[in-house]
């Protein structure tokens, strides 16, 4: 029988000297009457993909890609450097003033970007550099005035408005629920409405300026966690079976709670109650962890380097010396695979993208395939996650990669990863009980399978039906990696905040390239739930689902008509410091996706101090 965890359920002040406070595709037209299409609640339907037939009964479904695109701070701030920066490229052929003066615009839009991904943005110097930006953009368009640059310049002044425009109205929309006084909600309002008239003469400078005056708003508010648990409660209540949530604020944890049942009345007698130290299958939440574990790696091997260099290298070196891969495979960068860039996969014969198993046998078929340059655009694919479970110990220098050591199978690969995760990982975040591993002895954890004694299992459910028999969850040793980790709210809290707040874990410079790039976190180039009111949520959810109906053709077994079982899983970690886990030991249930319920619950608990 598995050991369970003996990490509190609250109390988790970290030690002296532990870090505490580190520092769109849509284009943005900033107009007046756009005011109340600036919406604060993001609700995002998402993509599917499997890992395809190599677990038959099951489906790890991925979160589902936004019905329709929307602003978001993140994204648009990128395409604004990206637009710059092809500029400058050119600007040999413009006046040097000119050329200089993009370079400003670059270079504030660059520090704008970086002070908003930030641990914890200031947001006035979020707002001052936009407006840097956008006056540069716009001193070079009047510089440049007649050729082809000063239209495209214009454009990106227009935007950076956007932007100050957009990150303002969500702290006023938010200001205004949150019961602020209204005299600074009519206030607020002027300078909206001014800023707007500015940018309808072409001052986006000066609106950005304006929208800019919003932004202190923030400080009349503060953050109530039971407001947040009651908005999960109103989500889930009467609705999931089993529900645990874990709340962090700094580092320490505020509460946990369970909800419901963890075991129905009609699997146990009598029915057992859902606690937050009840571990599950946290499903791909799992990548988190995953990318943790592999970025600590690389981090100790590098030696104090420039990690933002290493993770932008190939992975090739430590890919499994029997698969033989081409070229185009070994190419692949860390970065491409932690953000689902990889290209891995290829197109069935309809033409259609696909991902790769997570079995060794499929991921080795799978590297044979190569990589089709085009395919390097963002494709869910829990392939991604796998392949660095066969590549852990190759990364951390074993296996005899590039040497003339014999052919390591996946049995110890995969034993040498839940060593590594199990020993550097949660160990020292106080995850675990003392149990031996095959490569050392002294730490544990969690495991990549259920506890053997049934009783302390979580049982899967489809929503809140009283008298239907649960599922047994199962070995995921084989597959894990981008899933299949069995944990707790409680110590997937704990995760969270040794995560950030701890250096033992991850060095400052590499917390910031995870942070920064969202490696192992959903990034709003995709998620437009990652960006919220007070700048970028690092998130990520995980969904496994088991039909229990015939499933017609071209349905998903997570589809309500096929009444799945299953778990809805997810992890957040908020910029004011609040960090937050959810897991619930069922499918079916009515409402928005988990990680929207988290951020839209976390974003209404802002009131008035």
């Amino acid at each position: 029988m598995r050991t369970k965890s003996t990490s509190p359920a609250g109390g988790i002040a970290l030690q002296a000297g532990a870090e505490r406070n580190a520092l769109g595709v849509a284009k943005f037209t900033p107009r007046r009457k756009h005011l109340t299409a600036v919406a604060l609640l993001l609700a995002f339907f998402l993509t599917s993909a499997s890992l395809h037939a190599q677990v038959p009964p099951f489906e790890q479904d991925p979160p589902p890609p936004p019905e329709e695109q929307t602003e978001n701070a993140v994204s648009s701030l990128r395409e604004i450097q990206s637009a710059l920066e092809s500029m400058l490229e050119t600007r040999s052929a413009l006046p040097p003033v000119v050329g200089d003066e993009i370079r400003q615009a670059h270079r504030r839009t660059e520090q704008a970007l970086d002070a908003y991904l930030d641990l914890d943005p200031q947001l006035p110097r979020v707002g001052a550099a936009i407006e840097g930006a956008a006056r540069h953009a716009e001193q070079a368009a009047r510089l440049s005035r007649g050729s082809h640059v000063a239209p495209e310049l214009d454009l990106q002044a227009s935007r950076l408005a956007g932007v100050a425009r957009l990150i303002a109205v969500r702290i006023v929309e938010r200001a205004a629920a949150g019961g602020v006084d209204r005299r600074k909600l009519a206030a607020a309002g002027k300078d909206i409405a001014a800023g707007d008239e500015l940018a309808e003469l072409g001052d986006h400078s000066g609106a950005a300026k304006a929208y800019n005056k919003n932004l202190p708003l923030k400080n009349a508010l503060s953050f109530d966690p039971a407001l947040f648990r009651a908005s999960i409660d109103a989500a889930l209540l009467d609705k999931a079976t089993g529900y645990a949530l874990a709340l962090n604020r700094n580092g320490n944890r505020i509460g946990s709670w369970g909800v419901g049942l963890r075991q129905n009345a009609s699997d146990a007698s009598p029915a057992i109650a859902m606690l937050p130290s009840d571990e599950i299958n946290i499903a791909s939440v799992s990548k988190t962890i995953t990318a943790a574990a592999v970025l600590r790696v690389l981090q100790n091997n590098n030696n104090g380097g420039d990690i933002d260099a290493v993770v932008q290298g190939p992975i090739g070196a430590y890919i499994p010396r029997q698969w033989f891969p081409p070229v185009s495979v070994r190419e692949i960068t860390f970065v491409e695979m932690m953000k689902h860039q990889s290209g891995l996969g290829g197109r069935n014969e309809d033409n259609v993208r696909q991902g790769c198993g997570t079995r060794f046998t499929d991921m080795d078929g799978c590297s044979s395939l190569g990589v089709d340059p085009g395919d390097k655009g963002f494709f869910y694919n829990n392939a991604n996650f796998s392949f660095f479970r066969a590549m852990l110990g190759s990364i951390n220098g074993l296996f005899c990669e590039l040497g003339g050591c014999t052919v390591i199978d996946d049995e110890k690969r995969t034993e040498y990863y839940r060593y590594y995760v199990q020993c550097h990982i949660f160990t020292p975040m106080g995850i675990s009980p003392n149990i031996p591993s095959d490569f050392a002895s002294g730490c544990g954890g969690p495991e990549m399978k259920p506890s053997d004694t049934k009783s302390e299992q979580a049982l899967y459910y489809y929503a809140n039906e009283p008298l239907q028999n649960g599922m047994e969850p199962d070995d995921w040793t084989t597959t894990a990696g981008g899933g299949g980790w069995y944990l707790s709210a409680d110590e997937l809290a704990r995760f969270l905040a040794y995560l950030r707040y701890d250096n033992k874990i991850l060095a400052p410079a590499t917390r910031k390239a995870m942070y920064s790039r969202f490696l192992g976190f959903m990034d709003p180039d995709q998620y437009g739930f990652a960006d919220g009111v007070w700048g970028p949520n690092r998130m990520h959810g995980g969904d496994l689902c088991y039909a229990t109906l015939t499933v017609p053709p071209g349905v998903s077994r997570c589809d309500p008509s096929v009444a799945p079982q299953g778990v809805s899983t997810c992890i957040a970690d908020f910029p004011d410091g609040t960090q937050a886990s959810l897991v619930i030991n069922s499918k079916g249930w009515e409402g928005p996706y988990q990680c929207s319920m988290l951020k839209s619950a976390y974003e209404a608990a802002w009131v008035v101090k």
